[in-house]
């Protein structure tokens, strides 16, 4: 290599580095999850002039993506793949690709690779041209784009004290990337994944908070209210039972009070149970539709059931749809409810909705209580709540949060 072509190298080395400096400083100050995917994929597709930039995120068995930058634009989606599928395909002509040759980044044939599946059997960087099988939305936005003539697909796991987190996928047009790029990209990768790490360790941290929080409160629940709710229960049955039978107003009244007493007692339970949360995070929709399954409710969630938001969103979102699963049990007359979850670029929708009975907006069955909780959840977040209802017709909770003021986005 004469000294123009090392100069030239040298040059494109210190340029990649300063870029990859850039995209850190941007993260630096994040504390969620959500929010430094994001950024990632927006600060690495911009700084580099990629078409594509994705961060897919492992949680559990499952590799999942939420946000990714193609074209300019930031794309938010609900797609995952399930990772012991990944680990126990047969896949013979990837068997047998040599470690050497490995090393050289060779272009696998599109129709019988995968380089995000490859990248997480083989722990190691894969490149290849063509479509992604495994992640259909990715190679779809690349349709959409007239002047693409070709595009190169580079997949690095992400790993942090020896265990993969999740997978760095860049996609550029006309070049494969060379082996000093690969290098480079692979300290990036690298600053993602720690990056990733410590935001998780700060958010488990806070979650370690809140639950021990949590904890005391169910503990005071369970010790007090909860005791003299069933004390009352049982006063009112005796009393109920030395009255006379001929005193049918005290009859009825005792009766009343018992029968409220039991039902705030069974609410009392049902809130317990939603302040002892599970110890693996989960997020709103699952939650919902286990405390659906709790209520007897048939409960169909439609997209959104894998996405992932910031600790105080996903709180809110939690606890306005525990209160609409509440009053459907109690009021709508239905065993089942429609619900979504759907986000844009900087807010996120969630819609439940049933066919029951409905109600006049001026006098809910269930009182003003629950839809006072449910619009101060909304306006400590800066965002709207939208109530619809009409008798026989069933009703709709529409409740819609900004991500870059009271939450960030999370995976």
């Amino acid at each position: 290599m004469g000294n123009m072509d090392l100069y030239e190298q040298e040059k494109r080395v210190a340029e990649y580095y300063a870029t990859i400096g850039r995209v850190i400083r941007s993260t630096w100050r994040i504390r969620d999850t959500g929010e430094l995917l994001q950024t990632f994929a927006e600060q690495i597709g911009l700084h580099f002039g990629w078409h594509t930039a994705a961060i897919l995120l492992k949680r559990r068995n499952f590799l999942h993506l939420n946000t990714f930058y193609s074209q300019k634009v930031l794309h938010f989606v609900d797609e995952s793949i399930n990772l012991n599928d990944i680990k126990t395909a047969a896949n013979d002509d990837q068997a047998s690709i040599n470690d050497d040759a490995a090393d050289k980044m060779p272009l696998q044939k599109a129709a019988k690779a995968d380089v995000i599946t490859d990248a997480v059997k083989l722990e190691k960087a894969i490149q290849n041209e063509g479509k992604l099988a495994s992640f259909s939305v990715l190679s779809d936005q690349t349709v959409k784009d007239p002047s693409l003539q070709r595009l190169y697909w580079l997949a690095i796991p992400l790993s942090n004290r020896d265990e993969m987190i999740g997978v760095l996928l860049i996609g550029r047009e006309d070049e494969a990337f060379d082996s000093c790029e690969i290098g480079i990209i692979h300290d990036l990768a690298e600053h993602v994944a720690l990056a990733i790490d410590n935001v998780k360790l700060y958010e488990e941290n806070e979650q370690l908070v809140l639950e021990e929080e949590r904890r005391r409160l169910a503990r005071d629940l369970h010790d007090s209210v909860n005791q003299k709710l069933f004390s009352l229960s049982l006063v009112a049955q005796g009393l109920r039972m030395r009255a006379g039978k001929e005193n049918s107003v005290v009859q009825e009244g005792l009766l009343e009070i018992g029968g409220l007493a039991q039902e705030a007692l069974a609410e009392m339970k049902s809130l317990i149970w939603g302040l002892r949360s599970e110890e693996d995070y989960r997020s709103a929709a699952e939650l919902l539709k286990d405390y659906a399954g709790k209520l007897g409710l048939s409960l169909n969630m439609k997209p959104g059931e894998n996405m992932r938001l910031s600790p105080r969103i996903e709180e809110a979102l939690w606890r306005i749809g525990q209160e609409a699963l509440n009053n459907v049990k109690k009021h709508a007359g239905v065993e089942s409810v429609e619900a979504e979850i759907l986000y844009e670029q900087d807010r996120v929708r969630m819609k439940i909705e049933d066919k029951g009975r409905g109600f006049k907006l001026s006098a809910p069955p269930f009182g003003t209580l629950g839809l006072v909780g449910m619009r101060e959840r909304v306006e400590l977040l800066n965002g709207s709540l939208e109530i619809r209802s009409e008798e026989n017709r069933g009703t709709v909770i529409e409740v819609e949060l900004p991500l870059n003021e009271g939450g960030k986005r999370k995976w």
